[in-house]
């Protein structure tokens, strides 16, 4: 479970509880388009299956999925 919290009241401001399985054929492919399309790497492998199979890249994929799902609005 990931949680965002207000540092001043200690509020709960976001909260996610998500499974990414890469054995489904959505996860997976969206890993893959990440990796390829958004994911800087130094050296960049041409075979985008790296990403199910590279614990660094799939979190990294997680995490951006994860937090582009937030949507903070100021009251």
């Amino acid at each position: 479970m990931w949680k965002l919290l207000n540092g001043n009241t200690g509020e709960l401001i976001w909260a996610a509880d998500e499974v990414f399985d890469a054995s489904d054929p959505r996860v997976s492919n969206s890993a893959r388009k990440f990796c390829k399309t958004q994911s800087i790497i130094q050296y960049p492998l041409h075979n985008t299956q790296t990403a199910l199979h590279s614990p660094n890249r799939f979190s990294k994929y997680v995490a951006h999925s994860l937090f582009s799902a937030i949507n903070l609005q100021k009251d």
